[in-house]
This record gives structure tokens, C-alpha cells and sequence, in this order.
């Protein structure tokens, strides 16, 4: 926005002795930076917290199951106009059903600020007629507005798919559509109600592999869940051929199941494969296979 200013000024002038005055107007202008009219920039993902243990919570004689992860939702703020006085966000949980809960709001100090929430994310849900719908969280709502009132909303679904490693959805016993497990060597199944759906997949055999491929969408994350324990040892991670290195499921102490031990970056749309290659460390060579998350 442009704003002018008018001053009148005279000057004198001499023509053949007569002293002549004109009058003048001189516009005198300058900018002023007009309201940021573009909505603010905001991208929003969840991913794993890494080495966080899922909750097991599988009962199939009740109507409900979930397993529960540790997840960290993720806000990146950006493209707000220096000039502007500050922006302000806000993440509201939304439930089947039921009103929305604001998690955490505060203002944007500066460009590119990135805000990390732990949130708890949930595999399933149960099916009830509380509230007339599904009591669980279906989706998390990511709002910024920035000083001239511009905002842009963003949401970003909160449950998570558990794949076993046979490539059954738990809750449906069930393959999981969209995704396929595929392995070679010599791999054995391990029953026990420690683990998710009461199973792992196992191998002690060097160069014995795992394939998980699923079709994602733009930002979604597959993380690996593995028990870590001092008879377990290293596995190397592949994501769509390229070496993402190595894993180590040993702890000298107790048994840590259903542990989240590594995630992909967000992914861009469409089908990815994510390989584990057991190493088979000298003295404690096995690895176990929990199932295969995916989320965002």
C-alpha cells in the first residue's frame, strides 16, 4: 500500500525585475508493507519415538483391541512475513463422536520453527455407541495463523496400522490390504502372549531375510518393532534397496518387547519395501520380527 503526502511549497522567481511566485505541490511518497494476505506454510507428520515400547493391549473377547505407540507429531511453520506482528498454532485432538481437545497451542517466534508434540497414537479402535460413533482418535488438527490473520489447516490421521510379520492386521486376522511380508531362509515362529497378537517371526541364520512392502501416502512413516534381549544381535535395514544400516536388538538386561527399533523418513506416495537381513552377531544371533507400523 502506497501513501502520499501533499506539502505546498513557493518558490520565487525573477522575470525582467517582477518578482513572480508559483506555487508548487510536491507528493512526497513511500511503501508501507501491506498485510501478509498469503496463508502460512504448514506441514504436520507423525512419526515413532524410537525405542518406545508399543503397548499390548489384544483381547479378542471383548469388542475393542489396540496396541498403542509413542509417536511425536511434528509442526513445521513457515513462510510468515517478517513485518507481521506474531502467528500463533494450536493442535486439537479430534475423536469419533465426540468435541475436540486442544493438546497444545502457542505463537510463531520465527520462520521455519518446528514444534515436536508427543502424542499417544492408537492402532485400532473399538466399536461402542458412545457418542454414536467410534470412541477413538481419528485425526489431529494443526492450525497457524499468522499476525494478519491469514491461516491455513492441516490434518493429519491419528491411527496407526499394525502389520503382523506373517502380513495379518491383528484385529481382522486378516492380510492387511495394500501391504505383502515375503521372507527367505530359515525363519521359525515364536508363541508367546508377550508379544503382539501372541507371535514373532525368528531366525538365527546369517543372510536370512524379511520383505515388508506397503502403498503409502505422501508422508507416511513404516517403523520396525523388534524385542531387544541379550541372546539377540544386529539386522541390516534396507529401504527400497539402499542401505539404511544396522539395527542392534541386544540389551545386556531385561527384555524389552514390542520395541519400536527404527522408522523410515516420510515417505513419498506409492509402494515401498523395507528389507531386514539378519547379521547373525557371533554369540547371540537371533533376531525376532514383531509386525511392521505404518502412520501419518
Amino acid at each position: 500500500m502506497t501513501i502520499g503526502y501533499a506539502r505546498r511549497l513557493e518558490t520565487n522567481w525573477v522575470t525582467r525585475g517582477m518578482v513572480v511566485t508559483v506555487a508548487m505541490a510536491t507528493m512526497l511518497t513511500w511503501a508501507v508493507p501491506a498485510a501478509h494476505a498469503a496463508p502460512p506454510d504448514v506441514e504436520a507428520r507423525i512419526e515413532f519415538v524410537i525405542g518406545s515400547q508399543v503397548d499390548h493391549n489384544y483381547k479378542p473377547e471383548v469388542p475393542w483391541d489396540a496396541a498403542y505407540a509413542d509417536a511425536v507429531l511434528r509442526v513445521e511453520l513457515g513462510a510468515f512475513d517478517d513485518v507481521t506482528p506474531p502467528g500463533t498454532w494450536s493442535v486439537e485432538t479430534w475423536f469419533a463422536g465426540m468435541a475436540p481437545n486442544e493438546l497444545a497451542s502457542g505463537s510463531i517466534g520465527a520462520l521455519g520453527a518446528e514444534i515436536g508434540l508427543t502424542v499417544p497414537i492408537e492402532a485400532t479402535d473399538y466399536e461402542d455407541d458412545f457418542g454414536g460413533g467410534t470412541f477413538a482418535v481419528t485425526h489431529y488438527e494443526v492450525e497457524a495463523a499468522n499476525g494478519a490473520g491469514a491461516t491455513t489447516t492441516v490434518n493429519v490421521t491419528a491411527p496407526i496400522v499394525v502389520v503382523q510379520e506373517d502380513g495379518k492386521n491383528a484385529r481382522f486376522d486378516a492380510l492387511e490390504p495394500g501391504t505383502s511380508v515375503t521372507t527367505n531362509g530359515r525363519w521359525r515362529m515364536s508363541n508367546w502372549n508377550g508379544w503382539l497378537d501372541g507371535q514373532t517371526a525368528w531366525t538365527t541364520k546369517k543372510g536370512s531375510r524379511m520383505w515388508f512392502t506397503a502403498t503409502v501416502s505422501e508422508g507416511q512413516v513404516i517403523a520396525i518393532v523388534m524385542p531387544l534381549a541379550k541372546n539377540r544381535g544386529e539386522a541390516r535395514i534396507k529401504l527400497d534397496g539402499v542401505n539404511q544400516g544396522r539395527v542392534d536388538t541386544y540389551v545386556p538386561g531385561k527384555i524389552q518387547r514390542r520395541t519400536v527399533v527404527w522408522q523410515t523418513p516420510p515417505l513419498s506416495a506409492g509402494s515401498h519395501t523395507i528389507e531386514v537381513i539378519n547379521v547373525a552377531t557371533p554369540g547371540h544371533p537371533r533376531i525376532d520380527i514383531d509386525a511392521f507400523m505404518i502412520a501419518g
